[in-house]
């Protein structure tokens, strides 16, 4: 019994969605707005590869609200522009959103 439950948890870190599902997870718990390191990070991952910046986007809880007085605001819109950027190199982003 032991060696099966090995091997399904084996199975699970080798399985490249689940590896996508926990990178999603760290990404989105980053302060990219406040933090440059965290910026850094998820602009390389982005690049590295398009179809994170497109799942980031997709489901990133990032104010798109004005504020005229708030630095953050503008930081986060930079951030966005960047990963949009980023989402349009991939083949067809739209399609990777939609099979997610």
């Amino acid at each position: 019994m032991a060696i099966s439950s090995n091997q399904s948890f084996a199975s699970t870190l080798l399985n490249p969605a689940a590896g996508q599902v926990r990178l999603s997870r760290l990404l989105h718990k980053l302060k990219a707005t406040e933090v440059d390191r965290h910026a850094e990070l998820l602009l390389a991952v982005a690049a590295a590869s398009p179809v994170v910046a497109v799942d980031y986007l997709s489901s990133c809880m990032l104010n798109l609200e004005p504020k005229a007085s708030s630095s953050k605001w503008l930081v986060g819109m930079t951030l966005v522009g960047q990963l949009v950027q980023a989402a349009a190199k991939a083949s067809d982003p739209f399609q990777a959103m939609i099979n997610g």
